[in-house]
């Protein structure tokens, strides 16, 4: 019989979050390796592994050995776990196989079907069996549907649709999920196996692709609709990184309609063919510990266990997944349908020459994924260095050509991360700052961060550093209108505030950069837009929550709002501008408006009334004095150097409506 030490080949995200919790309690494997080919990440996955055990309370398990490659440490483990990224796992796993070591594959277990038989072969000639990692398998409701059908109660099934979507938030270790779909990549990589592997086991065969869509523009993006026929039956499925779907599936057969929760804690409902229910409740789970993550991938390592001896597992075997492998294949292989983008819609991109590589921080926040967006429509020959904070976040840029945009997580204030990520790029545009966590740790982002990007820029023999900041620098008071040459804020050293780091960071980017970079400062009023945080977002669940929070009404001070687009064409203007060296530029919208006329077109996406009241007595006199401010940008600098903003404000509202519909916000 085959002994119960285990390796795990590769720590990043699914090995802390699902594995290690799935080792901790009494099972039928000892976690004895750890493995990954950055010896850190092996180390620190196992100090997280005795953390685990000492907050469960267990003492009696010998320290785990870690290394960074597996054939050091052969002598020490009977099975494994593969969970390295998808490119590597056949080579893994064929390996392990020819060494008589069974193996554990996490999805996709190949990215072809031509490595896929090269895994056939190796367990051909070996003892040892590799096993797809398919864990959605055991969720409860995966069986549970399976009886279901089984029992004929639907009567024959009409169709499935398969929805499916949450806004990307997976702790990745690196970014290869991003990547192309021949090193596993995309979406489909990731959902696909588990989505269609089920449907397959469902449905049954014969299966085949009748088309596909996606908004990938030189990738598979990060919105997919696949048509599929299994067995006959039409399967619609829709997956999404970006919104939030319903995750459920819904099969409607001639006697009765099924929907089902796609969670491990999954909940049904049972309709009559006029809608009316006829049944519903919790999808009942054996063990009720598969409702949760670690039981769930302990079960998965008992039946793992069953599979090595040859007792029935209901993992699924590795002929079984062939058929999804080969559909993969199909729908990356099809020429895809363009999914509809409708808040970028009827928008003419001028084509005009930009700089060969830019760079761009805070790359995947609101005004910097957009400005990634437009410097690439603009000039099919730039690329881009995408700067964010996270891996996770880069799924708002996932959409792109990935041979032209390069994703670099990176802490801002790393100076020799940011020269290595700078190198060969003409332009930087500064895009990040503290949005979160404490005062002192917003205020480093902001400040400490743009020191850093400077110092690395020049390092890096970049050109042109252009900077976003704010019009929130200019001293309004009483003022009715500002222009560049208006006063700044008195700068208070102990003052921590919004308009306080963006007044330092101009500043340092000025006094330091100026010698050697050639720096331009964009100061945008109002940005609002589809993902803007404060001016959009936020402002549509405070009237959902109360419409006499905000203003309305052509009365009260005035807004001067921009829409996102403009600010990064206005950004990508400036990256080949000349004479804008040393200068600061201000950045409105067309037409100023009123407060309460921004936030009315707000409240006509949600169907609220407009109120007509300016100023609010049981509003905090902070924000009755903001809303009462009557200061009008006037955008000179940018006018006179050839650049206007074009959007309107019912215009750019218009674009607003169409994204937060289809974003499931109104």
């Amino acid at each position: 019989m085959t002994g119960d030490r285990l390796a795990i080949i590769g720590c990043g995200a699914v090995t802390r979050l699902c594995h290690l919790l799935a080792l901790v309690t009494p099972g039928p494997f000892r976690l004895t390796t750890l493995v990954d080919r950055a010896a850190e990440h092996a180390r620190t996955t196992a100090d997280l592994y005795s953390q685990l055990l000492a907050t469960h309370g267990v003492q009696d398990r010998p320290a785990v050995r870690t290394a960074s490659d597996v054939q050091d440490v052969l002598d020490e483990f009977d099975a494994a776990i593969v969970a390295t990224p998808p490119d590597s796992h056949v080579d893994i796993a064929a390996a392990l196989v020819r060494a008589g070591k069974h193996v554990l594959v996490e999805k996709p277990v190949a990215c072809s079907s031509a490595e896929l038989a090269r895994l056939h072969v190796a367990m051909d000639n070996s003892s040892a069996i590799a096993v797809p990692a398919h864990v959605r398998r055991l969720y409860p409701a995966s069986s549970w549907v399976a009886d279901v059908l089984a029992s004929g109660r639907l009567g024959p099934v009409r169709n499935v649709r398969w929805d499916e979507g949450s806004p990307f938030s997976w702790p990745l270790s690196s970014t290869f999920t991003f990547g192309p779909v021949s090193a596993g990549g995309g979406l489909l990589n990731d959902l696909g196996p588990h989505i269609l592997d089920l449907l397959g086991y469902w449905l049954g065969g014969p299966a085949e692709v009748i088309s596909t869509a996606h908004n990938g523009i030189g990738s598979t993006g990060t919105e997919l609709e696949l048509r599929t026929s299994y067995a006959g039956v039409d399967a619609l499925i829709n997956l999404s990184r970006l919104r939030e779907l319903s995750n459920t599936v819904v099969i409607e057969g001639e006697r009765r309609t099924l929907r089902v929760d796609t969670n491990r804690a999954a909940r049904y409902v049972e309709y009559e063919p006029d809608g009316s229910v006829l049944d519903e409740g919790d999808v009942p789970a054996d063990p009720p510990s598969l409702r949760d993550r670690a039981g769930l991938f302990h079960e998965q390592l008992l039946e793992f266990r069953r599979a090595i001896t040859g007792a029935p597992s209901r993992l699924p075997q590795l002929a079984d997944i062939g058929s999804t492998i080969r559909l993969i294949e199909e729908c990356h292989s099809l020429a895809a349908d363009p999914l509809p983008r409708p808040w970028r819609s009827g928008r003419t991109v001028n084509r005009i020459p930009r700089p060969a590589r830019v760079a761009v921080t805070g790359a995947t926040g609101f005004i910097g994924s957009n400005v990634v967006e437009e410097l690439l429509d603009q000039d099919a020959e730039t690329a881009v260095t995408a700067i964010g904070h996270s891996r996770p976040s880069f799924a708002r840029l996932a959409h792109l050509d990935p041979s032209r945009v390069g994703h670099r997580p990176l802490d801002i204030r790393d100076t020799a991360a940011l020269r290595a990520a700078f190198d060969g790029s003409e332009v930087v545009v500064h895009a990040a700052y503290g949005k979160s966590g404490n005062e002192d740790e917003r205020w480093s982002t902001t400040v400490d961060g743009m020191a850093a990007v400077v110092e690395a820029a020049k390092a890096a023999g970049v050109r042109r550093l252009i900077h976003i900041s704010s019009m929130a620098v200019y001293d309004t008071g009483e003022t009715a209108e500002i222009d560049e040459d208006s006063p700044r804020l008195a700068y208070r050293p102990d003052d921590r505030s919004y308009a306080q780091q963006k007044l330092a960071a101009e500043r340092i980017a000025f006094d330091d950069g100026g010698a050697s970079l050639e720096v331009s400062c964009l100061q945008p009023g109002v940005v609002y837009g589809p993902w803007g945080p404060k001016w959009t977002v936020d402002a549509l669940n405070a009237l959902r929550a109360d419409n006499e929070s905000l203003p309305s009404g052509s009365g009260g001070g005035i807004c001067n709002a921009v829409y996102v687009l403009d600010v990064a064409a206005a950004v990508a203007f400036l990256a080949t501008a000349d004479g804008v060296d040393g200068e600061c530029f201000l950045l409105s919208g067309p037409q100023p408006v009123s407060w309460g006329t921004f936030y009315d077109h707000y409240r006509a996406m949600l169907g609220l009334r407009n109120h007509g009241i300016a100023d609010h007595v049981k509003w905090p006199d902070r924000l009755r004095r903001f809303y009462a401010g009557q200061t009008t940008i006037r955008t000179k600098r940018l006018s006179k150097a050839g650049f206007g903003s074009t959007t309107d404000l019912p215009a750019g509202m218009s674009q607003v409506a169409s994204w937060a519909t289809w974003a499931g916000l109104v």
